[in-house]
């Protein structure tokens, strides 16, 4: 899964340059760094999640007070890059000017992990189903070389990232359908 951060990187080089790698990386810095908050939240509560793995009212409800939760920080997120990413490029030189307004799409692919991709594919785990999670980073990663490839030739910089928003997200509708499986499922 961690391969889903370092494609955009690997295709950037390769397709654009150094130059433009060392642009998106700094753009990728401080909105990455708000996945924190959900792995740090979700890794503390994991020994408690598997122990209740079987009582699927609990794991449910778990969720579903974790997405209050960060869907309140992850609009935080979104507006807090969408106001201030220009300021912020400040800090980082002007070499590293944020044209394209790289850190607010990023950070649009951030919420989507804090709320779906991260809790649930941590949940997943936690009940006994890592499979699941490989077999999505797996499919995630192929569309994942794809669509930057593709994006990257078309609209460069802002392409990688599109592509990795849309494939932060799209990870976590596929742990999500994963999660309601996992809910209905019989034992």
């Amino acid at each position: 899964s961690q391969l889903l951060f370092a494609v955009d990187i690997i295709l950037i080089t390769h397709l654009l340059g150094e130059e433009y790698t060392a642009q998106y990386k700094v753009s990728t810095v401080l909105p990455f760094s708000f996945l924190f908050l959900s792995v740090s939240f979700i890794r503390t509560n994991a020994v408690k999640i598997s122990n209740k793995s079987l009582d699927k009212t609990y794991i449910k409800n778990y969720y579903l007070n974790y997405l209050k939760i960060f869907s309140a920080i992850s609009v935080l997120v979104v507006l807090f890059f969408y106001l201030f990413s220009d300021y912020i490029f400040l800090l980082f030189g002007k070499q590293y000017n944020n044209q394209y307004n790289l850190m607010f799409i990023l950070s649009i692919g951030i919420a989507g992990s804090l709320m779906f991709r991260t809790p649930l594919g941590n949940i997943l785990s936690a009940v006994g189903l890592p499979k699941i999670n490989a077999l999505n980073s797996f499919i995630v990663l192929l569309l994942n070389v794809i669509l930057n490839y593709y994006l990257i030739n078309k609209m460069g910089l802002v392409g990688a990232a599109i592509a990795t928003s849309i494939m932060f997200w799209f990870s976590g509708f596929l742990s999500l359908i994963a999660f309601v499986w996992y809910l209905k499922r019989e034992e």
